[in-house]
């Protein structure tokens, strides 16, 4: 004996809004840990040496200035003793702090020798040197990185570089690089990158609650949209239907749609005739699916109400057809335009 077909179950209108509204805000919710652990560090890193190049380029232009206009900004006296241009470095290092755009910085200066002449510092350790600001100003010549930071520019012209702490517990610095048109001088400019790495552990606490308290809140405002959605489709439900009979294209069609959508409206009543079932809609508390030219003038009248479904978009076609062995009389050729003219009327007047 054969065994009848399980009804396979399918997810109706609300439940497909439900999963919608959560994959949307899932994937956003991806979107935004995507960019908070894997951008915020780049992109703060490209925004920090954009402000360290702007600086370098201005020193190095405020020194090509000076030499082009002759001044002598250092040299290296008897017994390696340093000379240096003082009113010009100290307006410099005025200009520095004043325009420099950053909190934390450093900035050295060195010449053709790979040796320190000028340096401004205030960051609370600086990888480049070794060196607090509570340190003598003077350069350790025993520490090496400076140096061949000074001789990479000076190779290159330009030069970026992040420079490690000596201690796991140090923090990265970012440098960049600039040569003044002459080859005199070299500046470095210097600055940490701590508030990243702190931002990036905030992150890494808050994310997990923000995203449970962000999903929460997403499921409870789909919950809400999709009950007021499908509202007008589950008051259908148990409703005394009338409907045409399963021939007619659009009726299948909204049968269907009911079926995937899970709302039950088992009709009471198929007629043959549109017009029967509009003046059985006039006469009784009933619904119906009618086409709009067969209820437009009952609803302009007040006497039928239209109940609106939203996200169904159920259309008809109407065409004309004449065998080819027939003559076009002008007789049908009357037919066909007054027919024309009628279905034009009815056709362009959408449903309100």
């Amino acid at each position: 004996m054969r065994q009848p077909e399980k009804k396979r179950r399918t997810v109706g209108i609300r439940g497909q809004l439900m999963w919608f509204l959560c994959f949307i805000c899932l994937l956003l919710l991806v979107l935004f840990w995507f960019l908070c652990t894997q951008l915020l560090e780049p992109l703060y890193t490209t925004h920090i040496q954009k402000q360290l190049t702007e600086q370098a380029d201005t020193i190095v232009q405020k020194l090509d200035d000076a030499i082009a206009d002759g001044q002598t900004l250092s040299y290296w006296g008897f017994g390696s003793q340093l000379y240096v241009n003082s009113q010009f470095f100290n307006q410099l290092s005025s200009e520095i702090y004043e325009n420099g755009g950053m909190s934390s910085f450093c900035v050295d200066i060195s010449d053709v020798t790979l040796r320190q002449i000028f340096k401004v510092e205030n960051l609370s350790y600086c990888n480049l040197h070794r060196t607090r600001p509570t340190d003598e100003n003077s350069e350790l010549p025993s520490y090496s990185t400076a140096r061949a930071m000074r001789q990479l520019c000076r190779e290159t012209g330009s030069c970026v570089r992040k420079i490690n702490p000596p201690t796991p517990s140090g923090t990265v610095e970012l440098m960049v690089g600039r040569t003044t048109s002459d080859g005199s001088y070299t500046v470095l400019v210097t600055t940490s990158l701590m508030h990243v790495s702190e931002a990036g552990e905030v992150m890494s606490t808050v994310l997990p609650l923000a995203a449970a308290l962000i999903f929460a809140f997403s499921m409870s405002a789909a919950w809400l949209f999709s009950e007021w959605f499908t509202k007008p489709l589950r008051e259908l439900s148990g409703s005394e239907l009338i409907m045409m009979e399963q021939n007619a294209p659009y009726n299948r069609r909204f049968e269907t749609l009911l079926a995937q959508h899970q709302v039950e409206c088992e009709p009471f009543l198929r007629l043959p005739s549109a017009s029967a079932a509009r003046d059985l809609l006039l006469g009784g508390s009933y619904l119906s699916l009618l086409p709009w030219y067969t209820v437009r003038a009952d609803v302009e009248a007040g006497r039928l109400k239209l109940l609106s479904v939203t996200g169904w978009d159920i259309t008809q076609s109407v065409q004309m057809v004449l065998h080819r062995s027939k003559v076009l009389t002008p007789q049908i050729e009357g037919f066909l335009s007054e027919l024309s003219r009628a279905l034009a009327d009815a056709l362009t007047q959408p449903a309100p």
